[in-house]
């Protein structure tokens, strides 16, 4: 079973399958409808992004990154759930399938990039879960190739962009981190130091926006390392 307590901060812990709401479902009709909706549409979007990929490497459902670090706990995690965000200690049963992993730059990460990294889940915190995000990326599966700038069906669909679903809030966080570091000089004469490639890069070489990141991104790309497994046969 994963320690969360082991877990560096900045860790992001991907659960798999419908685990994280199989018993607690809400009471409310339509918010399992919902749920249901966003679990199906989550898995199809992962699996148009990384076709060749095993199905238990796309068949992720939530993720949720760690904030703090305390003493003989698991520490507090942001996750940005139904029906709002929130900053806790995590759950995570022993019989779940769960993953954790770390992003390469986070070693590098100065003060002031993890207060940015911080800041990002206080804004997020008591926001409500976006299903229209779900609905964002179908229609950028769908007809992406005809839109030049993917924020513009964000904004038909979204123009408040207060909500959120849970693998943008992390990778959210981690990109404002990046915004404030230079990796390390690779001599001293590179007196600038150069841009760390941002947490959203793919292997291809190109950016996944940062509203279609699934919680299956971190499983899938190279510069996300896996730091803890649980529930996996092999």
């Amino acid at each position: 079973m994963i320690d969360l307590s082991t877990l560096p901060v900045g860790a992001v812990l991907a659960t798999y399958g419908d685990d994280l709401y199989r018993d607690g479902l809400p009471n409310n009709w339509y918010e399992r409808l919902g749920l249901r909706i966003v679990y199906s549409q989550i898995h199809v979007h992962q699996r148009h992004v990384w076709p060749d990929a095993p199905r238990t490497q796309c068949d992720a459902i939530h993720s949720q990154g760690k904030i703090y670090t305390l003493d003989g706990t698991s520490g507090l995690w942001g996750s940005v759930t139904t029906p709002r965000c929130v900053i806790e200690e995590p759950r995570l049963d022993a019989d779940w399938r769960a993953r954790a992993f770390i992003w390469e730059g986070t070693q590098f990460y100065t003060p002031e990039c993890w207060a940015a990294y911080e800041q990002v889940w206080n804004d997020l915190l008591g926001t409500e879960y976006d299903y229209k995000q779900l609905v964002q990326i179908k229609f950028w599966d769908w007809f992406g190739w005809a839109v030049k700038d993917p924020r513009i069906i964000e904004w038909i669909l979204d123009p408040s962009h207060k909500r959120r679903v849970c693998s943008v809030g992390c990778m959210a966080a981690h990109y404002a981190a990046w915004q404030k570091f230079r990796a390390p000089r690779k001599s001293e004469a590179d007196h600038f130091g150069r841009f760390f490639p941002p947490p959203n890069l793919r292997a291809n070489g190109k950016k996944l926006y940062l509203e279609h990141v699934p919680p299956a991104f971190f499983e899938n790309e190279p510069r996300w390392f896996k730091v803890g497994e649980q529930g996996f046969s092999h």
